[in-house]
């Protein structure tokens, strides 16, 4: 028989020992996954409130239902027809046609109409940006006048432009980032490189470019010859109901042609079509810009506003409700190819 001091539990000890090497195995685990997170705090670039901004409006453009030719999407909490009720205080509503970053010549026209913001609300009809010396310069003199604008094609481009620009150049400083896709993002960057400018662009000009609606209805007090107004960048199709108007089209259209009995729009001319402007019938009277070609347009019930300035020419407004023109000359020629 064994001394009392001298029993020993064999079965006892296994288990010892196997709760020794679980405590062992679960330590060797956990620093395992301590260095895992740790290399990969390390290796991650912390995204900034703006950079994540950049990557959420990408994430919904790629799955919009309804997005431009350029493919960008109207914010799905603006409505694209927007009506403007204006302020008591506001007597005149000047419209202005494509300034395509002609920034001089927008303070030149400001200062001929003698631009009050107490007394006027600036209405810019699209096609702020591209083609001209100071896109920039633009956006802020607009922003700073809380001015009013309709998207345009060019605008619609460029903001598409600016996202991607964007995007590529934060999946440029991803660590550990392939020499390959390095190559692929460097040519995509290359491929916009006339576009660079756009890197400038800060996340409130963005925010207020992606902002524009589609069209803007003006209040009764600024309607011409007792007809309302309404505003969009290119144009309207003659005998379809706003909602049901293309997005592409009042970004993009000049002409209209008859097919099967219904007006349809289209880009450029074609044999048979006309300009849309020259037979609208309404029920609005109708101020617009996108066509340089015609430059100043005056239809009975349509108004077209872009006069080429970066082609040269004039930058126009039109002030409401007297329908007034005023004109100021473009101070070089910027972009010699009209389209």
């Amino acid at each position: 028989m064994a001394e009392f001091g001298e029993f020993r539990d064999e079965g006892n000890h296994e288990g010892v020992t196997t709760s020794k090497n679980q405590k062992i195995g679960f330590l060797l685990i956990t620093f395992i996954l301590i260095g895992i997170f740790a290399w990969i705090a390390v290796n991650r670039e912390e995204l900034s409130e703006e950079e994540k901004y950049y990557y959420s409006l990408w994430n919904y453009w790629k799955v919009c239902d309804n997005p431009t030719q350029e493919g960008t999407c109207i914010p799905s909490t603006l409505n694209p027809h927007t009506e403007w009720r204006g302020h008591n205080n506001i007597t005149n509503a000047i419209l202005i046609g494509d300034i395509h970053g002609c920034a001089d010549e927008l303070n030149d026209l400001l200062e001929k109409v003698n631009y009050n913001p107490s007394r006027h609300s600036l209405i810019l009809l699209g096609d702020l940006v591209n083609k001209g010396p100071n896109s920039t310069g633009v956006l802020k003199l607009a922003m700073e006048k809380n001015a009013l604008a309709i998207r345009g094609n060019h605008d619609d481009h460029i903001l598409a432009v600016a996202v991607e620009r964007k995007i590529l150049h934060l999946k440029l400083k991803e660590k550990n980032i392939s020499v390959q896709d390095k190559s692929k993002i460097l040519s995509k960057l290359e491929d916009t490189q006339s576009l660079a400018w756009t890197d400038d662009f800060t996340r409130e000009q963005i925010e207020w470019l992606n902002s524009l609606p589609l069209t803007i209805s003006l209040p009764d007090k600024f309607s011409v010859n007792g007809t309302r107004v309404i505003l969009v960048h290119a144009g309207l199709v003659p005998d379809v109901d706003l909602q049901s108007q293309k997005l592409d089209d009042m970004l993009c259209m000049r002409e209209v042609i008859k097919v099967n009995h219904k007006w349809e729009g289209r880009e450029r001319g074609e044999s048979k079509s006309k300009s849309w402007g020259s037979v609208w019938n309404g029920p609005y009277h109708v101020y617009f810009g996108h066509d340089a070609r015609r430059r100043l347009q005056l239809h009975p019930r349509a108004t077209g506003l872009d006069t080429g300035c970066v082609y040269g020419d004039q930058l126009t407004a039109a002030i409401l409700p007297q329908g007034n023109l005023v004109q100021v000359d473009a101070r070089q020629v910027y972009f010699s190819q009209e389209d």
